[in-house]
């Protein structure tokens, strides 16, 4: 209490102080009196003088503050001496054990709360590492099921395309009928694969391709030919040589014979000079078999033979890893023939034009101006030569 008035003291002295002063700082500029002067200066020590004394009474309540607050401290002293000496009689101790058991409870305590905070911690980390697996672990999983749709969109794509490659590389279609094309041949040849190539020997001996509606005419003399799945012609000219185009030139291949076939899957056979078949295996002829042997086709997997009395021959695998067997097949006698993976097309002796669906079907007769001489097929389509040597091939209605 003592001290809150001698602060308010001096806090009233400072405001009187300045009541004082600012009025002579506001008005320096007057003319001021002698007798003013003096008035002002007795004023001002009997200020300084009330100043000095509210300061000595502070001075004193702030020493008696002090004192007070050092008896506080010795009470308070006492204070916990006698906590400590009546616990340490209720816990049958001594005061200084009583202490060090107190600092040790204290100390204990304190340990406790700080494992108990770094549990605490350690949980709240636990569950936000639990919490980011989860959103990990979901992430993962709307990944795994965006790819499993995207999986099944390409799946069913691929479906899709696999069945307009079915339904391109079917046998004839529906109420298929044959159309003149420009020109004449001798032979023809459609390409095993889905590339486009159609080529033909025309009645002066070359080879032509067909170009845009048009027949382009390529160096060299052949007798028969027949395309690969690339596009390109493969062919035998009239002295029995073998030759394959590369879409620049023409090569020349080991041995003799007297027709040519290639698979969808590129593989060669050839008609040899002894009237069997041979196979292209490691640059070399390998021979398969047969007899009499006139005419050769090959699909992506079957390899069909005539033969000079126009039976057709189908050289199944040996599901015995022996030899292939020739099995014959029961289709009009032919004059030439040509094998897609879903049927076999045959120019027949009687001028008509065959289809036999694969592997089992019901044989279709597909009539064709002129009377059959040739004929050729691949996944992009049937074509044909009279025997007026006019070309067709076949369209959908």
């Amino acid at each position: 209490m003592k001290f809150r008035r001698a602060f308010l003291s001096v806090a009233l002295i400072a405001a009187l102080s300045g009541a004082l002063v600012t009025p002579a700082v506001a008005q320096d500029k007057l003319t001021v009196s002698q007798e003013d002067i003096k008035k002002l200066e007795a004023e001002l020590k009997t200020q300084k003088a009330r100043v000095a004394q509210a300061m000595k009474r502070f001075n004193a309540a702030k020493a008696a503050a002090a004192k007070a607050e050092g008896a506080l401290g010795v009470e308070r002293g006492k204070l916990e001496a006698a906590e400590d000496q009546l616990g340490a009689a209720k816990a049958g101790l001594s005061v200084d054990d009583y202490r060090k058991k107190v600092a040790a409870d204290r100390k204990r305590k304190a340990t406790e709360e700080a494992k108990r905070r770094a549990m605490e911690r350690q949980k709240q980390l636990a569950e936000q590492r639990k919490k980011q697996m989860e959103a990990r672990r979901r992430a993962a999983e709307a990944r795994k099921k965006q790819a499993e749709a995207r999986r099944k969109a390409a799946e069913a794509r691929r479906k899709r395309d696999e069945e307009k490659r079915k339904k391109r590389a079917e046998g004839p279609p529906k109420d298929g009928t044959w159309v003149k094309v420009t020109g004449k041949a001798l032979d023809i040849g459609v390409s095993s694969g889905k590339r486009q190539g159609v080529y033909v020997v025309g009645t002066n001996g070359a080879p032509y391709r067909f170009n845009a509606g048009k027949w382009a005419r390529l160096p060299g003399g052949l007798a028969r030919l027949t395309v690969g799945p690339r596009g390109f012609a493969w062919g035998v000219n009239k002295g029995n040589a073998i030759y394959r185009h590369d879409g620049k030139k023409w090569t020349r291949l080991p041995g003799k014979a007297t027709d040519i076939a290639v698979s969808g899957e590129g593989d060669a056979y050839v008609v040899g000079m002894d009237k069997a078949l041979w196979r292209m295996a490691g640059g070399k002829w390998k021979r398969v078999g047969g007899k009499n042997i006139v005419r050769v086709a090959a699909s992506d997997e079957d390899v069909y033979a005539l033969d000079s009395r126009g039976r057709i021959f189908y050289l199944r695998p040996n599901e015995n890893r022996g030899p292939p067997r020739w099995e014959v097949q029961r289709t009009p006698p032919a004059n030439d023939l040509g094998a897609i993976k879903t049927a076999l097309w045959v120019a027949g002796k009687d001028g008509h034009t065959y289809v036999v669906p694969r592997p089992r079907g019901k044989t279709k007769r597909i009539p064709l101006p002129g009377s059959a001489a040739q004929i050729d097929a691949g996944p992009t389509g049937a074509w044909a030569v009279n025997r007026k040597n006019e070309i067709f091939r076949l369209k959908t209605k």
